[in-house]
């Protein structure tokens, strides 16, 4: 029972050091355009497999109100298999 307990806390530890945050730039629009318009999209994933939320440019477009985009960022944030990935827009 003692190692049973042991290796959780371990294999708890281990995801918990394993998990990391990323922001990086994900996709380049009109330099001409403006980018007072931030929208957002999140979706989950287990082993890059969707399992909920959706996680596309349009969907963020359309809760930002976002017409002409600027540019696109893709942040993922990890948790062992999990990952939760939200993509930002921004324009006008």
């Amino acid at each position: 029972m003692k190692k049973l307990v042991f290796s959780g806390i371990v294999l708890a530890f281990v995801l918990v050091m394993a998990s990391c945050s990323m922001k990086l730039p994900f996709q380049v629009g009109d330099s001409q355009v403006g980018y007072g318009k931030v929208g957002t999209a999140t979706c989950s994933q287990i082993f890059s497999i969707a399992i909920s939320g959706d996680c596309s440019i349009s969907t963020a477009m359309a809760q930002g109100g976002v017409k002409r985009i600027h540019h696109v960022d893709q942040q993922v944030q990890s948790y062992g298999p999990y990952q939760k990935v939200t993509i930002y827009v921004y324009g006008e």
